[in-house]
């Protein structure tokens, strides 16, 4: 009797599993880290990811690479392994250049990018890298049935297989999913662009672009307490009756170097700040502040948010 070949490349949910028991472990990793170095941590804010970036990078390039046999921790369990299409394992080098491509768009995907920091040519291509890698890669773990490649895999010429399988012929990148690559890369490198043609509405004036924020988000820094702050304008439109209202509020994240985001008087402190250093404040509806204390290196994340709201009009 002719026994049935087992199917060489892996499926779907098993990628998944997998992915999902790796998760498990560097969360577990990073959950240590945390307990080390919590103030390290805090005072690096979002840039805090890279640390994660960098423990995955290592994790995954050692690990997929024919070091491990292409097997991570949870590959083994799942009985699956990364390789080339001789069905053989990789190198340490492009093990390392495959997850970079799967994991940079994830990992800058929380840090500050504006065009007030960065200049737009630099801008721009990092939007595309981000947006369109967040996009593009989970297009192709959804619709790439053919080969089950996703971005990284596609990139680098590999294939995730069943561990225990014979090497199989399989069918060529599809056409059509390179044109709806392109075309998601495209959209994510014009997200400035977009966003900032919505800066011109009233609804979204100053949420960016304005140096009265930038200034009032630079002074709120140089508070002993605090890390980081961002500061915008948010306006909205409600209908009462039937008839449209126009709202609008100057919205604080701040971050702070101790945990006291349960610290009123200190909400009330920053809000006054920001009624007196930008005066137009005091013309808003409210003035929103949330206090977070916290950090998040891309592995693990420990937060606590509090948010206050105070009537301009207490702040004079």
């Amino acid at each position: 009797m002719e026994t049935i070949k087992k199917k060489w490349i892996s499926g779907f949910w098993r990628r998944i599993a997998a992915l999902f028991v790796d998760s498990i472990v560097l969360g577990l990793v990073g959950f240590a880290l945390g307990l080390l170095f919590e103030s390290a941590f805090v005072e690096m804010v979002n840039w805090g990811r890279l640390i994660g970036f960098g423990i995955a990078l290592a994790y995954f390039g050692v690990m997929n690479s024919a070091i491990s046999k292409g097997q991570t921790i949870g590959k083994k369990l799942l009985k699956i392994r990364v390789v080339d299409a001789a069905n053989n394992p990789i190198g340490l080098v492009r093990s390392f250049i495959r997850y970079a491509i799967l994991g940079t768009p994830f990992f800058l995907n929380a840090l500050q990018f504006t065009s007030e920091s960065l200049p737009s040519f630099i801008v721009y291509p990092i939007y595309m890298i981000v947006f369109g890698g967040l996009m593009a890669i989970p297009y192709l773990y959804l619709f790439n049935g053919e080969t089950r490649q996703s971005l990284h895999d596609v990139l680098v010429g590999t294939y995730v297989v069943n561990a225990d399988s014979e090497e199989q012929e399989v069918s060529a990148f599809s056409k059509v999913h390179t044109v709806v690559v392109a075309l998601l890369f495209l959209i994510g490198a014009s997200v400035p662009f977009v966003y900032g043609n919505l800066q011109g509405n009233e609804v979204y004036k100053n949420v960016a672009g304005n140096d009265a924020l930038i200034t009032v988000s630079g002074v709120l820094k140089d508070n002993a307490a605090v890390t980081d702050a961002h500061v915008r304008l948010v306006g909205f439109t409600s209908f009462d009756e039937g008839q449209p209202k126009r709202s609008a509020f100057v919205a604080a994240s701040i971050f702070l170097r101790v945990k006291q985001n349960e610290n009123e008087a200190l909400a009330k402190e920053l809000a006054k700040v920001i009624s007196t250093t930008y005066l137009e404040a005091l013309e808003k509806d409210h003035i929103m502040v949330q206090l977070s204390y916290g950090y998040d290196i891309g592995i693990f994340s420990r937060w606590s948010h509090r948010q206050y709201v105070f009537n301009p009009e207490d702040l004079r």
